[in-house]
């Protein structure tokens, strides 16, 4: 008998540790996997040297081509991972707002040379979003091409604010 509750006890306790052990494994997994964080880098040059100018960034988790950074330095923000067509494509950035709110905002951007990416330049539209950016949960962006497929982008907006106050 002594034995018996001996064993059930070691049993028990193996359970509640494992049950406990797979919690802590799926929330680090979620949150690792697929969660978006904002993060500050310093730019470096292209011989590896600190430029002095730093940038906030911020990348899908499971498709690390996809991103929306804003550069310090120039004050344009960027997004990428897709392959751009036209020259100036029309660009809606649909941020929404805490309280279920949608604010919709078109900027015409201008693609990079190699295609991959499209900036946006210092405006009064880019200071409105960024405005936005700092009271919403999410921004989902289409890019409409005359020449290829639309591309769409969602990311999360969770910590924006406090990445970009650091930056000044």
């Amino acid at each position: 008998m002594w034995l018996k509750l001996k064993i059930l006890k070691i049993i028990t306790f193996k359970k509640n540790k494992m049950k406990n052990l797979l919690a802590c494994i799926l929330l680090l997994t979620t949150t690792v996997s697929f969660g978006q964080t904002w993060e500050i880098e310093n730019l470096v040059d292209d011989f590896g040297d600190e430029t002095g100018y730093r940038m906030i960034f911020v990348e899908k988790r499971l498709d690390k081509n996809k991103f929306l950074v804003y550069y310090e330095d120039s004050k344009a923000l960027a997004i990428g991972g897709s392959y751009f067509c036209d020259d100036y494509p029309e660009v809606t950035f649909t941020v929404k707002l805490p309280s279920g709110e949608k604010k919709t905002l078109k900027i015409t951007g201008y693609k990079s040379k190699s295609n991959r990416s499209i900036y946006f330049r210092k405006s009064g539209a880019l200071e409105e979003l960024l405005e936005l950016f700092k009271m919403g949960n999410k921004v989902s962006i289409k890019v409409s091409e005359s020449y290829c497929d639309n591309e769409y982008f969602l990311f999360s907006l969770s910590g924006f604010t406090r990445a970009y106050n650091k930056l000044r």
